[in-house]
């Protein structure tokens, strides 16, 4: 018996074929993802506006408010496009300084690495935060991942702020989180390049509920 927690998406379309990473979202929020970080950072402002549109119609064709789509480190682009949110860096722009630029249900998240972080995350007013890595991954090289006991200080940092597991999560890790209160767990690869995207989703999303 398992339960479900919510799953998140955090896009890399160099990982997929040219032109697909908008048909990918929508498969995967039509599979189940509830948030999609457009994360293109070598996109200048206006190609990554395009890309957000073109990601932002795909999506809600298929999941209409069901999934939210944030886009990392531009607000300016965010709110020009339409989207639901921004997901600041963890050097990124102060999130007050966001806050006074946008309305009130737009979303700010933050990527944190710390409980230290976190902490600083939850004072400034962010929405929740993506916490890790908590284990090794490609998209940091080098970094030593927190391993799940790392997330138990860092919710308690949190104290109620969303936060979300992130780095290097796939079907073979995400089982060693076990029943952790997280709002969700965000993964790249293991969703971009699963050959199924509602296995790939309900891998992710299941929570045991057994008790050996």
């Amino acid at each position: 018996m398992g339960r479900c927690r919510p799953v998140a998406l955090v896009t890399q379309r160099h990982l997929l074929p040219p032109g697909t990473l908008p048909a990918r979202a929508a498969a995967l929020a039509a599979a189940g993802v509830r948030l999609i970080q457009v994360r293109e950072k070598d996109l200048a402002g206006r190609r990554l506006f395009h890309l957000v549109e073109q990601v932002l119609a795909a999506v809600a064709r298929v999941a209409g408010e069901q999934c939210r789509v944030v886009v990392n480190g531009r607000p300016d682009v965010a709110l020009a496009a339409g989207a639901q949110g921004v997901h600041l860096p963890s050097r990124g722009l102060p999130v007050a300084a966001v806050r006074r630029l946008v309305p009130p249900s737009f979303l700010i998240g933050v990527s944190t690495h710390t409980p230290a972080d976190v902490e600083d995350a939850r004072a400034a007013g962010a929405d929740y935060v993506f916490f890790g890595p908590v284990f090794p991954t490609a998209t940091h090289p080098g970094a030593a991942g927190t391993g799940p006991d790392g997330l138990v200080p860092a919710l308690k940092a949190a104290a109620g702020l969303p936060l979300w597991a992130i780095g290097g999560i796939h079907e073979r890790t995400v089982g060693d989180l076990g029943q952790l209160p997280l709002a969700g767990v965000a993964a790249m690869r293991a969703l971009l390049l699963a050959d199924d995207p509602d296995l790939a989703v309900r891998a992710l999303e299941t929570v045991s509920t057994s008790r050996d």
